[in-house]
């Protein structure tokens, strides 16, 4: 689960009609992202007085749906540790290095 994601990470998809697919995080819920560019759909807007629309907008999608991404090549796991009295998120790079996501 990807419980440490936040807005404006880069995530890739692992699975659904968009699978391998890069987009950034807009918004995320306990068990929804809302992912930039991705999982489109259609919307019939009747205002009245108005002309009918068509909106189109992204629909969130499940959090297990998707994985951290550091350069949208690759998809790697955020882990948290304590370290001085900071909780850290990293992640491990493909030759097993680790690098830190951010701080807080």
């Amino acid at each position: 689960m990807m419980k440490y994601l936040k807005k404006g990470d880069k995530v890739i998809v692992t699975a659904g009609n968009e699978k391998g697919k890069v987009g950034e995080v807009l918004a995320k819920s306990s068990e929804k992202v809302l992912v930039k560019g991705l999982n489109i759909r259609k919307r019939h807007r009747k205002v009245q007085d108005k002309k009918p629309t068509i909106i189109e907008a992204e629909a969130p999608m499940h959090i297990s749906n998707v994985a951290f991404t550091p350069d949208g090549t690759y998809a790697t796991k955020l882990r948290c540790r304590e370290k001085d009295g900071k909780k850290e998120v990293y992640y491990l790079d493909q030759s097993k290095n680790l690098v830190v996501h951010r701080t807080y």
